[in-house]
């Protein structure tokens, strides 16, 4: 938890969490934890889609233990970094259209995690915080495969919603609202 010298992030490497000074609040590490749980289960590639619902995996993780407002690190030394309610606060998309294509940051993984984001808030609004973690949770040990796209997604939380007893249709529309039909992909 004090690693290096004015290190000013978290990340998980495989065998441990590491943490700048300030930096095991309780979204982030809720975080880091799902991205070993993420490696174990769903095995999503960090790189471009698969990667972006890697990083939203781990923000909704975080934001389920830390519910109180929709910010990721608002306890941090250097405030919040991302808004499941609001990506475009923190330079992110919301929707499908607006889907960054970069080759920086792995294809844009922490970027346009802002999109799933988007959906898992629309997510708890429409089955409440305990259905909506219950499909992230099947979704991502069940159906979710390491080179998933947004799409792959969808279909696999409207199966895991299936199965839950939830409405797949209200999964369904969580995506269709930030754009994500059942066969988008970007244009790059």
């Amino acid at each position: 938890v004090h690693y290096g010298v004015g290190y000013e992030n978290a990340f998980w490497d495989g065998f441990e969490m590491v943490y700048g000074d300030g930096f095991a609040v309780n979204d982030v590490t809720a975080h880091e934890l799902t991205h070993a749980v993420t490696e174990r289960t769903a095995g999503l590639e960090y790189v471009d889609q698969s990667g972006a619902l890697n990083e939203s995996i781990s923000d909704q993780a975080g934001w389920d233990v830390d519910p109180g407002d929709s910010t990721m690190g608002e306890d941090l030394p250097i405030g919040a970094i991302r808004d499941m309610r609001n990506p475009g606060a923190y330079g992110q998309p919301a929707t499908a259209s607006q889907y960054v294509c970069t080759s920086s940051d792995n294809g844009g993984v922490h970027t346009n995690s802002g999109i799933p984001n988007k959906v898992y808030a629309n997510l708890v609004d429409a089955l409440g915080r305990s259905g909506a973690e219950q499909v992230r949770y099947r979704t991502q040990t069940v159906y979710l495969g390491p080179t998933a796209t947004f799409a792959d997604a969808r279909a696999a939380e409207q199966q895991a919603a299936s199965d839950l007893g939830y409405s797949a249709t209200t999964v369904g529309n969580a995506w269709q609202a930030q754009g994500v039909t059942t066969t988008w992909q970007p244009s790059c």
